[in-house]
Protein backbone atom coordinates (compact mmCIF):
# COMPACT_ATOMS: atom_id res chain seq x y z
CA UNK A 1 0.00 0.00 0.00
CA UNK A 2 3.27 2.19 0.81
CA UNK A 3 4.49 2.01 -2.59
CA UNK A 4 1.11 2.36 -4.44
CA UNK A 5 0.52 5.49 -1.99
CA UNK A 6 4.07 6.87 -3.24
CA UNK A 7 3.35 6.40 -6.92
CA UNK A 8 0.36 8.56 -6.56
CA UNK A 9 1.88 11.13 -5.02
CA UNK A 10 5.04 10.66 -7.83
CA UNK A 11 1.89 11.07 -10.41
CA UNK A 12 -0.05 13.93 -9.00
CA UNK A 13 3.28 16.00 -9.02
CA UNK A 14 3.82 15.27 -12.71
CA UNK A 15 0.73 16.59 -13.59
CA UNK A 16 1.19 19.45 -11.89
CA UNK A 17 4.77 20.01 -13.76
CA UNK A 18 2.84 19.52 -17.29
CA UNK A 19 0.43 21.94 -16.38
CA UNK A 20 2.62 24.59 -14.99
CA UNK A 21 3.92 24.59 -19.49
CA UNK A 22 0.73 26.36 -19.71
CA UNK A 23 0.81 29.56 -19.05
CA UNK A 24 4.24 30.37 -20.94
CA UNK A 25 2.67 28.42 -23.97
CA UNK A 26 -0.39 30.93 -23.53
CA UNK A 27 2.00 34.29 -23.00
CA UNK A 28 4.10 32.68 -26.27
CA UNK A 29 0.80 32.71 -28.32
CA UNK A 30 -0.35 35.99 -26.79
CA UNK A 31 3.34 37.49 -28.63
CA UNK A 32 2.65 36.38 -31.67
CA UNK A 33 -1.32 37.21 -31.94
CA UNK A 34 -2.29 33.85 -32.11
CA UNK A 35 -6.23 33.92 -31.39
CA UNK A 36 -6.81 32.74 -27.29
CA UNK A 37 -10.66 30.97 -28.82
CA UNK A 38 -8.15 29.14 -31.34
CA UNK A 39 -5.37 28.03 -28.67
CA UNK A 40 -8.24 27.37 -26.64
CA UNK A 41 -9.88 24.42 -28.96
CA UNK A 42 -7.17 23.42 -30.67
CA UNK A 43 -5.78 22.03 -27.45
CA UNK A 44 -8.71 19.23 -27.91
CA UNK A 45 -8.40 17.30 -31.09
CA UNK A 46 -4.89 15.75 -30.17
CA UNK A 47 -5.84 15.26 -27.03
CA UNK A 48 -9.01 13.21 -27.76
CA UNK A 49 -7.44 11.22 -30.49
CA UNK A 50 -4.53 10.04 -28.42
CA UNK A 51 -7.14 9.04 -25.56
CA UNK A 52 -9.69 7.10 -28.67
CA UNK A 53 -6.62 5.43 -29.81
CA UNK A 54 -5.09 3.68 -26.03
CA UNK A 55 -9.35 3.37 -25.11
CA UNK A 56 -9.52 1.70 -28.94
CA UNK A 57 -6.51 -0.65 -29.31
CA UNK A 58 -5.71 -1.11 -24.80
CA UNK A 59 -8.18 -2.84 -23.21
CA UNK A 60 -12.69 -3.02 -23.83
CA UNK A 61 -14.79 -0.30 -23.03
CA UNK A 62 -16.46 -0.79 -19.94
CA UNK A 63 -19.69 -0.05 -18.95
CA UNK A 64 -20.03 2.81 -17.04
CA UNK A 65 -22.60 3.16 -13.98
CA UNK A 66 -24.81 6.06 -13.85
CA UNK A 67 -22.79 7.71 -10.98
CA UNK A 68 -19.58 8.38 -13.07
CA UNK A 69 -21.61 9.75 -16.32
CA UNK A 70 -22.77 12.43 -13.71
CA UNK A 71 -19.63 12.97 -12.91
CA UNK A 72 -17.44 12.80 -15.97
CA UNK A 73 -19.65 15.09 -17.95
CA UNK A 74 -19.07 17.81 -14.51
CA UNK A 75 -15.50 16.74 -14.59
CA UNK A 76 -15.60 18.14 -18.30
CA UNK A 77 -17.85 20.75 -17.46
CA UNK A 78 -15.81 21.77 -14.95
CA UNK A 79 -12.22 21.48 -16.88
CA UNK A 80 -14.26 23.79 -19.84
CA UNK A 81 -14.99 26.51 -17.24
CA UNK A 82 -11.32 26.09 -16.13
CA UNK A 83 -9.67 26.65 -19.43
CA UNK A 84 -12.28 29.25 -21.22
CA UNK A 85 -11.73 31.75 -17.82
CA UNK A 86 -8.16 30.93 -16.89
CA UNK A 87 -7.58 31.92 -20.57
CA UNK A 88 -9.29 35.29 -21.10
CA UNK A 89 -7.93 36.42 -17.27
CA UNK A 90 -4.70 36.34 -19.00
CA UNK A 91 -5.50 38.67 -21.23
CA UNK A 92 -6.99 40.96 -18.37
CA UNK A 93 -3.89 40.51 -15.56
CA UNK A 94 -0.81 40.13 -15.56
CA UNK A 95 0.24 36.24 -15.86
CA UNK A 96 1.61 36.72 -11.65
CA UNK A 97 -1.30 37.99 -10.39
CA UNK A 98 -4.05 35.49 -13.08
CA UNK A 99 -2.01 32.45 -11.38
CA UNK A 100 -2.10 34.11 -7.70
CA UNK A 101 -6.09 33.91 -8.33
CA UNK A 102 -5.73 30.39 -10.12
CA UNK A 103 -4.39 29.27 -6.96
CA UNK A 104 -7.00 30.05 -4.74
CA UNK A 105 -7.83 26.72 -5.58
CA UNK A 106 -5.41 25.56 -3.02
CA UNK A 107 -7.69 26.25 -0.16
CA UNK A 108 -11.30 25.90 -2.40
CA UNK A 109 -10.79 22.24 -2.96
CA UNK A 110 -10.17 21.04 0.39
CA UNK A 111 -13.60 23.54 1.94
CA UNK A 112 -15.43 21.75 -1.25
CA UNK A 113 -14.28 18.42 -0.03
CA UNK A 114 -15.47 19.55 3.78
CA UNK A 115 -18.65 20.96 2.42
CA UNK A 116 -19.39 17.23 0.77
CA UNK A 117 -18.74 14.96 4.17
CA UNK A 118 -15.02 14.14 4.24
CA UNK A 119 -12.96 14.86 7.12
CA UNK A 120 -12.42 18.24 8.00
CA UNK A 121 -8.04 19.19 7.18
CA UNK A 122 -6.25 19.20 9.93
CA UNK A 123 -4.41 22.19 11.80
CA UNK A 124 -1.19 21.47 10.33
CA UNK A 125 -2.90 20.73 6.80
CA UNK A 126 -4.57 24.06 7.03
CA UNK A 127 -1.08 25.57 7.76
CA UNK A 128 0.26 24.34 4.80
CA UNK A 129 -2.50 25.50 2.95
CA UNK A 130 -2.17 28.90 3.98
CA UNK A 131 1.15 28.80 3.27
CA UNK A 132 1.13 27.66 -0.16
CA UNK A 133 -1.24 30.49 -0.38
CA UNK A 134 0.78 33.60 1.34
CA UNK A 135 3.51 31.71 -0.69
CA UNK A 136 1.84 32.23 -4.48
CA UNK A 137 0.79 36.20 -3.57
CA UNK A 138 4.39 36.45 -3.03
CA UNK A 139 5.43 34.97 -5.71
CA UNK A 140 3.26 36.52 -8.03
CA UNK A 141 5.84 39.88 -7.01
CA UNK A 142 3.71 43.33 -7.48
CA UNK A 143 1.51 42.10 -10.05
CA UNK A 144 -1.51 42.88 -7.76
CA UNK A 145 -1.25 46.08 -8.39
CA UNK A 146 -2.38 45.79 -11.73
CA UNK A 147 -6.46 44.70 -10.95
CA UNK A 148 -8.94 44.38 -13.29
CA UNK A 149 -12.85 43.30 -12.15
CA UNK A 150 -12.97 41.44 -15.17
CA UNK A 151 -9.97 39.57 -14.64
CA UNK A 152 -10.70 39.21 -11.17
CA UNK A 153 -13.90 37.33 -12.06
CA UNK A 154 -12.05 35.10 -14.50
CA UNK A 155 -9.74 33.91 -12.25
CA UNK A 156 -12.13 33.25 -9.44
CA UNK A 157 -14.02 31.05 -11.65
CA UNK A 158 -10.94 29.12 -13.30
CA UNK A 159 -10.14 28.32 -9.56
CA UNK A 160 -13.81 27.23 -8.49
CA UNK A 161 -13.76 25.21 -12.11
CA UNK A 162 -10.43 23.80 -11.20
CA UNK A 163 -10.93 22.71 -7.78
CA UNK A 164 -14.26 21.11 -9.04
CA UNK A 165 -12.48 19.15 -11.35
CA UNK A 166 -9.73 17.76 -9.28
CA UNK A 167 -12.17 16.58 -6.44
CA UNK A 168 -14.65 14.97 -8.79
CA UNK A 169 -11.84 13.67 -10.52
CA UNK A 170 -10.94 12.01 -6.84
CA UNK A 171 -14.69 10.76 -6.99
CA UNK A 172 -14.60 8.44 -9.61
CA UNK A 173 -14.75 4.87 -9.59
CA UNK A 174 -11.14 3.33 -9.87
CA UNK A 175 -12.40 0.46 -11.35
CA UNK A 176 -12.77 1.77 -14.84
CA UNK A 177 -10.16 2.71 -16.75
CA UNK A 178 -8.30 6.09 -16.14
CA UNK A 179 -8.24 6.79 -20.45
CA UNK A 180 -11.67 6.15 -20.37
CA UNK A 181 -12.67 8.22 -17.72
CA UNK A 182 -9.83 10.89 -19.24
CA UNK A 183 -11.83 10.46 -23.15
CA UNK A 184 -15.31 10.90 -22.27
CA UNK A 185 -14.59 14.05 -19.66
CA UNK A 186 -12.29 15.60 -22.50
CA UNK A 187 -15.50 15.29 -25.02
CA UNK A 188 -17.67 16.89 -23.13
CA UNK A 189 -14.96 19.64 -22.46
CA UNK A 190 -14.23 19.78 -26.05
CA UNK A 191 -17.76 20.00 -26.75
CA UNK A 192 -18.71 23.02 -24.48
CA UNK A 193 -15.52 24.99 -25.76
CA UNK A 194 -16.51 25.10 -29.54
CA UNK A 195 -19.94 25.83 -29.06
CA UNK A 196 -18.80 28.94 -26.76
CA UNK A 197 -15.84 30.21 -29.41
CA UNK A 198 -17.34 28.81 -32.62
CA UNK A 199 -13.68 28.26 -34.17
CA UNK A 200 -15.43 28.03 -37.72
CA UNK A 201 -15.99 31.68 -37.83
CA UNK A 202 -12.78 33.01 -38.70
CA UNK A 203 -10.77 35.81 -36.76
CA UNK A 204 -11.10 39.41 -38.07
CA UNK A 205 -7.33 40.00 -37.44
CA UNK A 206 -4.52 38.36 -39.25
CA UNK A 207 -2.95 35.48 -37.13
CA UNK A 208 -0.19 32.51 -37.75
CA UNK A 209 -2.54 29.33 -38.34
CA UNK A 210 0.78 27.03 -38.46
CA UNK A 211 1.80 28.26 -35.08
CA UNK A 212 -1.53 28.54 -33.78
CA UNK A 213 -1.83 24.75 -34.40
CA UNK A 214 1.38 24.07 -33.27
CA UNK A 215 0.64 25.71 -29.83
CA UNK A 216 -2.61 24.10 -29.51
CA UNK A 217 -1.41 21.00 -30.01
CA UNK A 218 1.44 21.66 -27.27
CA UNK A 219 -1.26 22.69 -25.04
CA UNK A 220 -3.52 19.38 -25.76
CA UNK A 221 -0.52 17.38 -24.38
CA UNK A 222 0.62 20.07 -21.15
CA UNK A 223 -2.78 20.97 -20.21
CA UNK A 224 -5.11 17.89 -20.81
CA UNK A 225 -3.59 14.41 -22.06
CA UNK A 226 -0.64 13.89 -19.57
CA UNK A 227 -2.25 15.67 -16.35
CA UNK A 228 -5.50 13.96 -16.63
CA UNK A 229 -4.58 10.58 -16.79
CA UNK A 230 -2.16 10.86 -14.24
CA UNK A 231 -4.78 12.90 -12.09
CA UNK A 232 -7.22 9.97 -12.90
CA UNK A 233 -5.03 7.68 -11.82
CA UNK A 234 -3.61 8.87 -8.66
CA UNK A 235 -6.56 11.56 -6.78
CA UNK A 236 -8.39 8.29 -5.99
CA UNK A 237 -5.84 7.49 -3.80
CA UNK A 238 -4.85 10.90 -2.25
CA UNK A 239 -7.64 12.46 -0.81
CA UNK A 240 -8.53 16.43 -1.23
CA UNK A 241 -6.09 17.89 0.79
CA UNK A 242 -2.75 15.86 -0.46
CA UNK A 243 -3.99 16.72 -4.55
CA UNK A 244 -4.57 20.11 -3.54
CA UNK A 245 -1.05 20.52 -2.06
CA UNK A 246 0.35 18.27 -4.43
CA UNK A 247 -1.10 20.47 -7.18
CA UNK A 248 0.55 23.41 -6.17
CA UNK A 249 3.70 22.64 -7.37
CA UNK A 250 2.57 23.69 -11.11
CA UNK A 251 3.67 27.27 -9.41
CA UNK A 252 7.19 27.16 -8.63
CA UNK A 253 7.54 25.38 -11.89
CA UNK A 254 5.43 27.99 -13.69
CA UNK A 255 8.16 30.39 -12.18
CA UNK A 256 11.35 28.61 -13.44
CA UNK A 257 10.03 27.82 -16.85
CA UNK A 258 9.33 31.96 -17.38
CA UNK A 259 12.89 32.56 -16.32
CA UNK A 260 14.71 30.12 -18.58
CA UNK A 261 12.05 30.19 -21.38
CA UNK A 262 10.80 33.28 -21.77
CA UNK A 263 13.74 35.54 -20.10
CA UNK A 264 11.20 37.06 -17.58
CA UNK A 265 13.23 38.68 -14.65
CA UNK A 266 12.38 37.26 -11.29
CA UNK A 267 12.90 39.45 -8.16
CA UNK A 268 14.47 37.72 -4.80
CA UNK A 269 11.27 38.06 -2.78
CA UNK A 270 9.48 35.85 -6.06
CA UNK A 271 11.86 33.26 -5.35
CA UNK A 272 10.93 33.41 -1.17
CA UNK A 273 7.42 33.27 -2.04
CA UNK A 274 8.55 29.93 -4.39
CA UNK A 275 10.37 28.26 -1.86
CA UNK A 276 7.64 28.86 0.72
CA UNK A 277 5.76 26.68 -1.24
CA UNK A 278 7.98 24.33 -1.86
CA UNK A 279 8.37 23.76 2.05
CA UNK A 280 4.32 24.00 2.30
CA UNK A 281 4.11 21.19 0.00
CA UNK A 282 6.68 19.33 1.77
CA UNK A 283 5.18 19.72 5.38
CA UNK A 284 1.59 18.85 3.93
CA UNK A 285 2.33 16.09 2.38
CA UNK A 286 4.47 14.72 5.21
CA UNK A 287 1.38 14.78 7.41
CA UNK A 288 -0.89 13.05 4.57
CA UNK A 289 1.27 10.32 3.00
CA UNK A 290 0.27 7.41 5.50
CA UNK A 291 -3.12 8.59 5.85
CA UNK A 292 -6.16 6.81 4.66
CA UNK A 293 -7.68 8.16 1.62
CA UNK A 294 -10.41 9.82 1.46
CA UNK A 295 -13.24 7.26 0.24
CA UNK A 296 -15.74 8.62 -2.66
CA UNK A 297 -18.68 10.19 -1.47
Amino acid sequence: MAEHRIAAIAMMASAAASYAFVTPLVKIAALHHVPIRLLTVYQYPLALTLFLIVVLFCGPWHPLPGRDWRLLIGIGAASATTSLAYYQSLRHLPASLAIILLFQFAWMLPVIAWIAGASAPTPRQWSSIAAIVLGTIIAAGLGIRQFSWMGLGLGLTAASGYALTLFWQSQTSAATSPWQRALISTAVAAAIVTVVYRPWIAPSTPFPPGLTLALGCAAGVFALALPLVLVYYSAFALGSVLTAILASLELPIAVFLSVVWLGEPVHWVQWLGVILILAAIVWGAASTARQTPTKPL
